[in-house]
């Protein structure tokens, strides 16, 4: 698989006025896959490439091969952390300053204080439940201090 340079595919969708949802799901592909090709920050196999440029009436060749990375990033690194969503709780650690451990912890299996999901094999914390319990943990040394 390759990155493309996908912005003749983005451009024809807005050509023709086409949602990014509505195109993703012709092609079985997620709305933020389809995003990510034509942003050029999303892997896509030459199948999907091909039919899309089909679709749009391209040639494989305007879309430019982008260099291929040492090791792509799992994480979407141009949202920055304090402006996320949602959290692994690698990330969770190093927005609250605390150790990996304590946040994993806190999760105990999705039982603990912290309220968090299980994608994969990764733990997922939403922003405001981590905010509410840094708040509590801080609440508590306060009142045990």
């Amino acid at each position: 698989m390759s990155k493309y340079d996908g912005s003749p595919i983005r451009k024809a969708r807005e050509d023709r006025n086409e949602r990014v949802e509505d195109v993703a799901h012709k092609f079985g592909i997620s709305p933020g896959t389809l995003r990510g090709i034509e942003n050029g920050r999303t892997y896509a196999g030459p199948a999907t490439i091909r039919k899309i440029c089909k679709y749009y009436g391209l040639d494989e060749g305007d879309l430019e091969t982008l260099p291929e990375e040492d090791e792509p990033s799992r994480i979407d690194d141009t949202v920055p952390l304090n402006e996320r969503l949602f959290y692994s709780a690698e990330e969770a650690a190093l927005v609250i300053r605390v150790p990996y451990m304590t946040i994993i912890r806190a999760i105990d299996k999705g039982n603990g204080p912290l309220k968090a999901a299980k994608v994969g094999r990764e733990w997922r914390i939403h922003r405001p439940d981590l905010e509410q319990w840094f708040a509590d943990l801080v609440e508590q040394t306060r009142q045990s201090a």
